[in-house]
C-alpha cells in the first residue's frame, strides 16, 4: 500500500537523522535526557520569549529540527496517536475513491456555501495577512497574549506547511478531480519535483490545524475558543474534500501535521500543552466525515 510505505518511509527518516544527530553530537542528550540539544541550535532547550526580532526569525530552523526530531522523544502517548492516526489514515485511503464519490454525489447548494466560506480559512494568502493584523493589533493596544499567539500561529503555520510540501513532493498523489472515469485506484507518481499532483497531504487542512491548535493552546482558558478554533479548522478540511480537490485521507494526515507540529512548537516556546484533541474519520452506511473531541 503506497500511503503505509510512505508513512514508514518517513517515520524511518525522522529516526535516522535523529540517530546521526546524537553520533555527531557526544552530549546530545541532555543529562536528565529530557531534549536533544540540536548542534545548529538551541530550539529544543525552550524558549518562553516570543517577540519579534532577529531571535524569533532565527528560531525558525531550530525549530523545523525540534519538529523532525520529535519522534525521538515522544511518549508512549504520543507514539499511540501517531500509530491511530497512521492506521486510520491507512484504512481510510483503501477507501479514498468510494467515500469521495459518495461526497461529491451527495455535494449540494449547502455543501458548497460552507466550502467557500471555510476555504480562504486554510489558505496562506489569507491567514498570514490576518496573523500580521491581529499581531500588530495586540502590539498597538498592548494585548502580550494575542501578540504571542499570532507569531506562533505563523510559525507552526510556516514549518509545518515545510513538512507537507517535502510529504507532498515524496508522494505525488493525484488529486481526486483528475481521477480518470471508472479508474478505482488512486495514483501514486512520486517522488518527483514536479509541481503536479501533489494533493497528499492538503496544505490547508495542514495551516488551518496549526493555527488552530496554537490559538487553542494559547486561549485555553477561554472555554470557548478551542472549539471554535478546531471547528473552523475541520471546515477547511471539509472544504477541501468537497471541493474535490483532496480524498479524505490527506486532510487527515495534513490535519495531523498541523496540530502535532503546532504542539511540537508551543513546548519549545514554554507554551501550554494542548493535548486535548482527538479526531478520526467516519466511515458508516449514511457517509463519511470527520469526527472532532475536544476536551474541557
Amino acid at each position: 500500500m503506497r500511503l503505509t510505505t510512505i508513512l514508514t518511509f518517513s517515520l524511518g527518516l525522522l529516526a535516522v537523522c535523529a540517530t546521526c544527530a546524537c553520533a555527531s553530537e557526544p552530549n546530545a542528550l541532555s543529562s536528565g535526557g529530557s531534549y536533544i540539544d540540536i548542534p545548529w541550535g538551541n530550539g529544543f532547550e525552550g524558549n518562553a520569549d516570543v517577540t519579534l526580532g532577529a531571535r524569533y526569525l532565527l528560531s525558525y530552523g531550530p525549530d523545523l529540527g525540534h519538529v523532525l526530531l520529535s519522534p525521538t522523544s515522544w511518549t508512549s502517548s504520543d507514539w499511540a496517536k501517531f500509530g491511530v492516526v497512521a492506521g486510520l489514515a491507512a484504512a481510510v485511503s483503501d477507501n479514498d475513491v468510494n467515500i469521495q464519490r459518495w461526497v461529491q454525489r451527495t455535494r449540494g447548494k449547502g455543501s458548497d456555501t460552507i466550502a467557500r466560506f471555510a476555504q480562504p480559512l486554510g489558505n496562506g494568502r489569507y491567514v498570514f495577512p490576518s496573523l500580521g493584523l491581529a499581531y500588530c493589533y495586540g502590539r498597538i493596544f498592548g494585548d502580550e497574549k494575542l501578540e504571542r499567539a499570532s507569531l506562533l500561529g505563523i510559525e507552526s503555520a510556516l514549518v509545518s506547511s515545510a513538512v507537507t510540501g517535502g510529504i507532498k513532493y515524496l508522494a505525488h498523489k493525484h488529486r481526486p478531480l483528475y481521477l480518470a472515469a471508472g479508474e478505482d485506484d488512486v495514483p501514486w507518481s512520486g517522488p518527483a519535483f514536479d509541481g503536479e499532483d501533489l494533493s497528499f497531504p492538503s496544505g490547508h487542512t495542514t495551516v488551518a490545524f496549526a493555527v488552530a491548535t496554537v490559538m487553542a493552546s494559547e486561549y485555553r482558558d477561554h472555554r470557548i475558543v478551542p472549539p471554535v478554533a478546531y471547528g473552523l479548522a475541520s471546515l477547511v478540511a471539509f472544504s477541501r474534500v468537497n471541493d474535490n480537490a483532496h480524498w479524505l485521507s490527506d486532510v487527515i494526515v495534513g490535519a495531523a501535521i498541523g496540530h502535532f507540529t503546532a504542539e511540537a512548537i508551543e513546548r519549545v516556546h514554554g507554551g501550554n500543552d494542548n493535548g486535548r484533541l482527538s479526531f478520526a474519520p467516519v466511515v458508516d452506511n449514511r457517509g463519511a466525515g470527520l469526527a472532532l473531541s475536544v476536551k474541557f
